[in-house]
């Protein structure tokens, strides 16, 4: 029997770094905040938290000013919108997650490959959930890591969503990061990819993250009034590069589609 799709937590070890105070106090405030009945002063907030009050003042400021905290005309402090973005986008990943399971269950494609789901964060991709394969020979894929977002089927898939200037300002004229000998490595190439992306529907990685590994991937989009879908995430088969032939892949590539399609129109 196929295994059901899973959510991995990569539990590796971070290093030893001491922590930043400020960042502690700027949560602590945001926690009193959330847990007040009524919008507090900075004064109150100091008090509460024992903290000096020019310090939390500074940081009151200072998390208005991202949209974290919200000040009033008479200088109270609420809860501000930007964590509303931050739990949206929190949410919004939940979503994916589960209808991409969703439609791994109900769609039965590729059940021997494993297949997986990440969102973009800027220059890099994070797989968010994966489901293993039911063959003995199946690769051990991780998740949870950051990996480069133009070395891999799924950020390249996210990646000819945006506009060519979107693009330049991620990628032109700054270095980038090269895993294997086929990793792209220049912001013209890039370019030509993601053209033959938009055109095919779906994005090959052909051992330009790990030697002897492809994966095909394909969009996750969410419609934008006024302007053309954009991709909240990718879903991608990993297979073995020995094993597989352009007949295979291009099998593989309908069966991505097929899941990333369904996810895609189910997100709300």
């Amino acid at each position: 029997m196929t295994a059901g799709p899973t959510v991995i937590h990569d539990d590796t070890a971070l290093p030893s770094v001491p922590t930043v105070t400020a960042v502690s106090r700027a949560v602590r405030i945001l926690e009193a905040v959330a847990a007040a009945d009524t919008p507090l002063t900075a004064g109150r907030i100091a008090r509460e938290l024992s903290l000096p009050r020019s310090t939390t003042l500074g940081l009151c400021v200072t998390l208005a000013e991202t949209g974290l905290l919200q000040r009033d005309p008479a200088g109270l402090y609420h809860l501000g919108r930007g964590l509303m973005n931050l739990s949206h986008q929190y949410l919004r990943k939940l979503d994916v997650i589960e209808e991409f399971q969703n439609a791994c269950r109900e769609l039965g494609v590729l059940t021997t490959e494993t297949m997986l789901v990440a969102v973009r964060d800027g220059r890099y991709i994070t797989s968010v959930a994966k489901r293993p394969g039911s063959s003995v020979f199946g690769l051990e894929i991780s998740v949870g890591r950051p990996v480069p977002a133009h070395a891999t089927a799924m950020g390249k898939a996210m990646l000819a969503s945006l506009t060519d200037d979107e693009l330049a300002s991620l990628y032109e004229d700054r270095p980038f990061e090269k895993l294997t000998e086929n990793t792209i490595d220049n912001f013209r190439t890039l370019l030509d990819e993601l053209a033959l992306v938009r055109t095919d529907g779906y994005a090959v990685d052909d051992e330009e993250t790990t030697p002897g590994l492809m994966c095909v991937g394909a969009p996750v989009l969410m419609s934008r009034p006024m302007s053309e879908p954009t991709a909240v995430a990718a879903v991608a088969v990993a297979l073995v590069k020995s094993a597989n032939n352009d007949e295979t892949v291009a099998s593989a590539a309908e069966g991505v589609r097929a899941v990333a399609d369904v996810v895609s129109e189910r997100l709300p």
